[in-house]
């Protein structure tokens, strides 16, 4: 369905920069996005590299299973189908870890793993609470060092990068909370 939405919206670009005589913004736009792919690729790459490395050091210290202490409560009592099994809860802690860090490129394994085992041990004919509250808490990825946004504020030359670090912890936390408020209101289990 998706790809069948991109074409139409491909096309649709296509046809408008004909009619609106701007073929060659298009163009230009076309083959320089490869470009700035990259570019971007590059800026990036580095950072994510760098957190994820010390994601993995932390997983193999046994800091994580020292975080995961900490964050159990609050995740019986947001994600209790997490505690099923050790590999779940680790892996939800893991997610949210990263996400604390800002490292939402490293938390997506995590939170495709969690997901996974929290619908195949629950059986789940459909999204559980636990479920859905896993879905907006990751989806939410409420950090407290956005590491990517500032790295690519750095690499543009921006005044004051770490600026918008007060803004966006509110923000997430806003949208967070609310997230989870409306789990509780659709899932009344």
């Amino acid at each position: 369905m998706i790809l069948k939405i991109s074409a139409v919206l491909i096309i649709l670009s296509l046809i408008s920069s004909v009619f609106c005589g701007r073929e060659k913004d298009l163009m230009d736009a076309f083959f320089g996005g490869g470009f700035d792919t990259v570019s971007y690729c590059l800026k990036i790459g580095g950072s994510i590299c760098l957190f994820s490395g010390f994601m993995q050091i932390a997983e193999d210290s046994g800091l994580v299973r020292q975080i995961s202490k900490i964050f159990k409560p609050l995740v019986r009592i947001i994600i209790p189908s997490a505690l099923i099994d050790p590999e779940t809860e680790s892996a939800v802690v893991m997610n949210i870890s990263s996400n604390l860090f800002g490292l939402g490129n490293a938390a997506t394994p995590f939170g495709i793993k969690a997901s996974q085992n929290i619908y195949k041990l629950n059986k789940l004919p459909a999204p559980n609470r636990s479920f859905a509250s896993f879905i907006v808490l990751n989806t939410s990825s409420l950090c407290l060092i956005p590491t990517t946004v500032i790295t690519l504020l750095k690499s543009y030359s921006a005044s004051d990068p770490y600026a918008i670090l007060l803004p966006v912890i509110l923000v997430q936390l806003v949208s967070c909370i609310c997230g989870l408020l409306l789990v509780r209101v659709v899932f009344k289990e």
